[in-house]
């Protein structure tokens, strides 16, 4: 997808507008609304316990299996039918993907073993920054004077074995492009002590909603609040189709620096949101 208009300033475009929930949705949404808090309740526990188990055995992983089940089970309740295309990597330690709402995490979830790399802001959004916490998150300050920090604590990560998976862009969009990537976190991957075995596989996140609603219907930018889209979602979403489209991974050494690796990444994103 060629995006020409407003790379980097397409935030000046006029802002989502959320849809109206009337009494006629409410039963939609109080039933969905449940299903999810029911199905979080159900899965919490045993969550808790294996996340428990990765703090004290880090090189062990087992949380991110049963994230994988919540996040199956509430795109069915919200109406999100997913499609995968191509394989999941063996191996594979880093994923880069593009970024249009807090339904990434449900969809990345969905198909990825790993843990997500978030910007700081979302540690205090409510509910979800709790979610995030619990998740085993790694959060971010999106500055320089605090890359190197960051740098060193994502080695660590991978250090452990841990499988991260972070949103080049910086920022959410309409889902219907993808913003050019920026590189600081990918320069950690250079740094990382085994790169030589180190592998990367984009991810592009596409999603398609059904007649009647906006093709942006799905995503969250702008002015939009997070409550409003949330309530929009359940109310609203019906036979909506999720794309999660798996690249090729490609070797961090084969690349001469953070920006090649940065611009074939962002290319490769960009190609899985081509209209198919």
């Amino acid at each position: 997808m060629n995006d020409t208009v407003n790379q980097h300033t397409w935030r000046g475009m006029p802002d989502p507008v959320a849809h109206a929930v009337t009494w006629r949705h409410a039963p939609r949404l109080a039933l969905r609304l449940v299903a999810v808090l029911l199905n979080t309740a159900l899965l919490f526990v045993p969550y808790v316990l294996l996340r428990l188990v990765d703090l004290i055995v880090p090189s062990r992983q087992l949380s991110p299996y049963i994230a994988r089940i919540w996040a199956r089970l509430n795109l069915e309740i919200i109406g999100l039918r997913l499609v995968r295309r191509g394989k999941l990597a063996p191996k594979t330690k880093v994923f880069v993907a593009n970024h249009s709402s807090w339904l990434d995490i449900w969809a990345l979830q969905a198909v990825l073993p790993g843990y997500f790399v978030a910007k700081s802001e979302v540690r205090s959004w409510p509910l979800v920054g709790f979610l995030a916490r619990l998740s085993g998150a790694e959060f971010i300050q999106r500055n320089r004077r605090q890359s190197a920090k960051h740098a060193n604590r994502l080695r660590e990560r991978l250090d452990l074995g841990h499988a991260l998976c972070f949103f080049p862009e910086g920022t959410s969009t309409d889902g219907l492009r993808v913003l050019p990537f920026k590189s600081t976190l990918f320069a950690a991957l250079f740094e990382f002590g085994q790169h030589a075995e180190l592998q990367v596989q984009p991810v592009s996140v596409r999603y398609k909603a059904d007649r009647g609603l906006p093709t942006h219907f799905y995503a969250l930018w702008g002015g939009m609040s997070l409550f409003q889209h949330l309530i929009g979602v359940l109310s609203h979403s019906r036979n909506g189709k999720l794309e999660i489209t798996l690249h090729k991974p490609v070797k961090v050494q084969s690349f001469t620096d953070r920006k090649a690796l940065s611009n074939y990444c962002e290319q490769a994103v960009r190609e899985g949101l081509e209209p198919t």
